[in-house]
């Protein structure tokens, strides 16, 4: 692969074969003019490749990479567990109390429907007798 670079830290298009100097002044990727001094590094016997700039990394490394992400999964897991646990017993307890709730709820409606249902019965009867009562 052709690369060429700038030591001004301007970079020449790579694979065109083209010295910064060769370029037209008036170039948008490289304002270098034909007339100035500069030092071009060629790349050509190099191959750049992404996996030869990356930090090399034995297989012990890897292994101890891999022995990390395996406890660090294993302890998420595990709080995910342990929360999901909390929240199962909270949703029962809030469940227990909603059905008591419901069943005094309904005891307190039953008791007040049979507390309306005697006022209607005491209640008509009484207007009747004191209305007879004033005649």
């Amino acid at each position: 692969m052709l690369s060429r670079f700038s030591l001004r830290g301007i970079s020449a298009v790579p694979g065109s074969g083209m010295d910064a100097a060769e370029r037209s002044p008036d170039s948008v990727t490289s304002p270098v003019h034909a007339g100035d001094d500069v030092n071009v590094l060629d790349l050509e016997d190099e191959e750049v490749d992404a996996r030869t700039m990356s930090p090399r990394r034995n297989s012990e490394e890897m292994e101890r990479f891999a022995t990390e992400a395996k406890e660090r999964l294993e302890k998420q897991a595990k709080l995910l567990q342990e929360s999901l646990l909390a929240l199962l017993d909270r949703v029962d307890k809030v469940r227990e109390e909603h059905d008591k709730l419901e069943g005094e709820n309904k005891f307190l409606q039953d008791y007040i429907g049979h507390l309306m249902q005697t006022s209607k019965i005491t209640g008509s009867g009484g207007l009747k007798s004191s209305s007879n009562r004033g005649k």
